[in-house]
Formats: C-alpha cells, structure tokens, sequence
C-alpha cells in the first residue's frame, strides 16, 4: 500500500512540473495581453526589384502603458510579408517574438432612410383608412397591403386595390433607422517585447514583401537612318501590390534579381482603376521651374540600384511611370533571321550611359513616328543591346537540309549535312542580312564549307553577315559533319 502511495505522489508532482513549463512556454501571450499596445507602421524605404519582391523598411510607433513585458500590435500589417525574413529593434526593448494574427470582427453601420409606402401603411393596419381610386372612394378597415396594393375590409366584406390613387391613413413615423453588422477579419502583425520601458517606443523594421515589382521601358528617337546617334530615354515603371501604402517614401528599384527561397509569392494585380500619383508632383515642379526629382544611381555588391531624389507616394494598387536617365547612343540597323520563321527588323545600340540596361522594352521611334518595339537582354556599360522590333516582308529566308550520308568508322557513326538558305528579296534596294542557325549536336561537330564567310559562335551556331540584293535571290550554303562516338555499357 505504501509502494502505490509513493507512485501516485510522483505521478502528481510530474504533473505539477509539466503544469508550470506550459505556464512558462505560455508566458509570452499571456505577459503581452496584460500590457498591450497599439501601434502604427510606416514605410518609410522600399527597394523594388524586377520579380515580384521588394525590401521594405519602416518604422512603428506606440506607446507602452507599463515597464516589463509588453506585447505591440501593428493593425493591418502587409500580409505579403515574408515573416522569416523581418527584423525589429528597438533602443528601449528587446523584441524577442514576432507573429501575423487574424482575429474576426463585426462591424455595426447604421443609416437612416424613409419608409417605403408599405412600411407607412402597415402602421395603419387594422385602422380605419380612406381610399380613392378612379371609380371614386372606399372606407374601411385596412387587412393587407403588398406592392402598394391595399385590402379594405367593409361591410364584412374584402375589397382588394391594386391602384389607389390617395390613401388617407394614420402615421406617425416616416423614417426609420436600419443598422448593418459586417463581420470582417482583421489582421496585422503582433510584436512581443521584453524589458520594455514605458512610453513612446520606435521600432525599426526590415522584411522582404511579394506583390511589388518594376520593369524599363526605354524610348529610343533617331532621324531614320541606318546607323548614327540617337536619344535613349529609360523609364521605370513601378507597381505597388505589395498590400500597403508607400507615403513620402524613399524608392529604389534594382537592376539585378537576388535568389528568395522562402516568399509569399503574389503575382502584381492590376487594379481597375488607379492613378499615376507620383507623377503629379513631377509634372508640378516643372511647372514651378523646380528641379524635377531624378534618379541616381551606384553599385551595390553585384546589383545597380537607382534611388529618386525626392520621397514619393504610390498607394497600394497603384502604378507609376518614372524617368530613369536620358543619354546619346550610337546604333545601327539590321534585319535578322534565325533558323526558321520570319526576317525581323533590328536596332543595336551601344550602351555608353555609364550604367547597366535593365531588362525591359525598348520602343523606336524614326523621325517622331512610332516604328516598332521589342525586348532587349540586361546590357553591361560599353557592351550593345539588341532589339528585334518589327517583321520585313519584303525579304524572306527559306531553309533546306539534307543529309549526304553516313559512314561507319570502327563503332562510330559520321553523318555529313548540307544545308542551302534560300534568300528572296522584294526590296528597292540592297538589304543588310544576318542570318543564324545551328549546326545539328553531337559528339564532335565540324564546319567543313561555307559558301559566305562565317562566325562560329558558341553552342555549334553560326553567323553570317550578308546583303541581300535589290528585287533578287540568292543563297548560303554550307556543309558540316556530325560524329557519335562509339559507347560501351
């Protein structure tokens, strides 16, 4: 009996242990709901780069009634923020937990509003009630009404009107007051602070966020010639989708895409409506002879970040379109062809803006009329973007192969290709031509003919740089040979 005492008084004194560890892995909760605080956030920097993700960084504000433990909520916090990644400091605290709570709400509205003609006569209802209609006047008790039509009871008989044109009758109120209950969830992020002096707190906040993004655009003006020097005019279009405002903000954008494994990946959504509001004050200070706010730009690492002069205000949903830089470049035409389809219409334009090309759309514009426009690669300083912008009819590419045979040496195999590209050309006169094609794989590939001169390029591919004749045919033609080593398993 005294051995299954002793076991019962272990078994209760493990589970008074087991009590106060949940009580301690509790705590935290429990602390920061008896000393809670309110706060609001802010961002007051955001870096956006060209896949979606931004690094935000803002600042929340609030007060803490009491010293120690406290817990800080930051009501409708962006849920596009990847928790993982969010820092806070704060000089007067240490925030040790962070987490994004939901939490369902109702929200009463009331507004006021006039009876409908229903609604005032069923305050008559059972009354004595007077009724004229085109064949005259009716009185009696009021029994039913619906739509406006009425049901008088006299002489213990129903008479139903289904168009009265006066109702004499009995109100007393003709408005009524409707009240609305809309539940909601409310979200936001919940701080929890320890050592906490009481008062104003600044917390500082860093975290990456999905939904914004940007893209170049790039206008490029010339007077039509062939080659020469332009004006190119780089824009960046920012979106913000990133579920919170940017006010008096300072925006940066990357030419660069680092690597986010973890992300609450939200494509951009585009609103239906929305407003190009940080554009307003640009087009307002050149109108006050102000300088406009601008772009400048250094190198960051591996990346190149663009930062305006002058904080901006893009509202969640909105778009803006903002200058980047302006700068003379060299170019030239082309029409290309590669392997297969249509002749495109070109331009290269050397980049001397002392600064990397994004990615992005590059529009051309001959003598002020719109000519075209395609993408172009990012494009280091010194090196040439190009840009495919519209189809040449005029001149089209026909491609024809053949294999000529093979022949078996030991186990390995060698099959020798000729290929002829037929060139026929409508225009007036004398076409630059660059054409592009690839030689089929395998073990060892060799060129053995060309009947124009040819660049190998990486990869077994080939280029030709050729002038297709005014109103004429011609061809290319060239034969490689393609070996397969023998393979034993």
């Amino acid at each position: 009996m005294i051995g299954k005492i002793d076991v019962f008084a272990c078994l209760a004194f493990v589970a008074v242990v087991a009590a106060f560890a949940m009580l301690i892995f509790t705590q935290p909760a429990a602390a920061g709901t008896e000393n809670a605080a309110a706060m609001t956030s802010a961002a007051n920097s955001v870096l956006v780069y060209t896949d979606g993700m931004a690094f935000v960084s803002s600042v929340a504000q609030g007060n803490v009634s009491a010293p120690g433990r406290a817990s800080m909520r930051i009501e409708n916090f962006t849920d596009n923020a990847v928790l993982g990644t969010l820092r806070a400091q704060d000089a007067d605290g240490e925030v040790f937990w962070a987490k994004k709570y939901y939490e369902e709400k109702t929200r009463s509205e009331k507004s006021e509003r006039f009876l409908t003609i229903d609604e005032l006569l069923n305050q008559s209802f059972g009354k004595q009630v007077k009724v004229t209609t085109d064949q005259g006047e009716l009185s009696g008790k009021l029994m039913w009404v619906s739509g406006g039509k009425v049901g008088i009871e006299s002489n213990g008989k129903l008479t139903v009107i289904s168009d009265p044109k006066r109702i004499d009758a009995d109100s007393s109120q003709t408005k009524k007051t409707d009240e609305t209950n809309t539940t909601y969830i409310e979200h936001g992020l919940e701080l929890y602070m320890d050592a906490a002096k009481s008062g104003g707190h600044s917390v500082l906040l860093s975290y990456i966020v999905s939904g914004a993004t940007w893209k170049a655009t790039y206008n490029f003006e010339t007077a039509g010639a062939l080659k020469g020097n332009g004006k190119l005019t780089a824009y960046s279009e920012v979106q913000n989708s990133a579920g919170e405002d940017w006010k008096k903000t300072t925006l940066r954008v990357a030419v660069g895409s680092p690597y986010f494994i973890e992300n609450n990946y939200y494509p951009p959504t585009p609103y239906q409506y929305y407003r190009d509001y940080a554009n307003a004050p640009m087009m307002e200070a050149k109108a006050s002879g102000a300088a406009a706010p601008a772009f400048s730009g250094e190198d960051v690492g591996m990346q190149y970040i663009y930062t305006l002069s002058e904080p901006v205000t893009l509202l969640r949903g909105e778009k803006a379109n903002l200058k980047l830089f302006e700068a003379q470049a060299d170019y030239e035409h082309d029409n290309i062809w590669e392997s297969t389809g249509s002749v495109q219409q070109a331009v290269r334009v050397k980049n001397k803006a002392g600064k990397p090309f994004a990615s992005g759309v590059l529009r051309l514009y001959e003598n002020g009329v719109f000519a075209g426009e395609g993408t172009i690669d990012y494009t280091g300083d010194g090196r040439e973007a190009e840009a495919m912008y519209a189809a040449l009819p005029q001149v089209t590419v026909k491609k024809e192969s053949s294999q000529q045979g093979s022949q078996t040496y030991g186990k390995d195999v060698e099959t020798t290709y000729t290929v002829n590209m037929k060139i026929e050309s409508s225009a007036k006169e004398s076409t630059p031509l660059t054409l592009r094609d690839s030689m089929a794989y395998g073990d060892r590939v060799e060129l053995i003919s060309s009947s124009a001169q040819v660049k190998q390029l990486p990869g077994n591919k080939l280029e030709w740089k050729v002038a297709a004749p005014a109103n004429a045919n011609m061809t290319v033609t060239y034969v490689y040979k393609v070996t397969t080593f023998s393979r034993y398993y």
